[in-house]
């Protein structure tokens, strides 16, 4: 049974996103993964959900959700948890002190399964801002980086290319995966 191990969420729509990553990933194990980012959204009907691989994890967009769980790994269970717990909490603290984040819903568990739901943000890579763009973005960016700071908390693995992105239609740069931030 799905089970909300931090924060607050809706446990029925925990349970519905457990079974999309279990369809998802029983999916992949019959594609190859150069042919994912190419076929899969037109051969399934789970076409609202697009899945983006980090380095930590993969990420689903449902709706106003971005749901994030680990590999599948030989890794101990209990330090995926502390990580994904780590991030939650670093998440929900740089929100307190006024930074753009996705909001952290809840870290749930099933099974062997562990899942980080937070707020999608829509944001367009750095790279595709036109000049004026780029420029607020550098400027939100400088400015929430430096906030970050004097609050104790050291960026990991950002930059402006990187865990940053820039909503065009809020004029707004937010910061996103946290699981290299520490707190000084």
């Amino acid at each position: 049974m799905t089970k909300i191990i931090k924060g607050n969420f809706d446990l029925e729509l925990a349970k519905h996103y457990t079974n999309l990553i279990y369809q998802f990933e029983d999916d992949l194990t019959k594609k190859e993964l150069s042919d994912i980012y190419l076929n899969y959204l037109e051969s399934t009907d789970l076409k609202r959900i697009f899945a983006n691989m980090g380095a930590e994890g993969k990420v689903f967009i449902s709706g106003i959700h971005a749901i994030k769980y680990p590999y599948i790994s030989y890794e101990d269970m209990n330090i995926k948890r502390e990580k994904l717990i780590h991030e939650f909490d670093i998440g929900t603290e740089l929100e307190q002190i006024g930074l753009n984040v996705p909001k952290m819903h809840a870290v749930c568990e099933y099974e062997d399964l562990l899942f980080l739901i937070m707020q999608r943000l829509n944001l367009t890579p750095f790279e595709q801002l036109t000049r004026k763009q780029k420029t607020e973005a550098k400027k939100q960016f400088t400015k929430q980086f430096i906030l970050a700071r004097d609050s104790f908390y050291l960026p990991g693995d950002t930059n402006l290319e990187t865990n940053y992105g820039f909503d065009i239609k809020e004029n707004k740069g937010f910061f996103y995966d946290f699981t290299d931030w520490r707190q000084i």
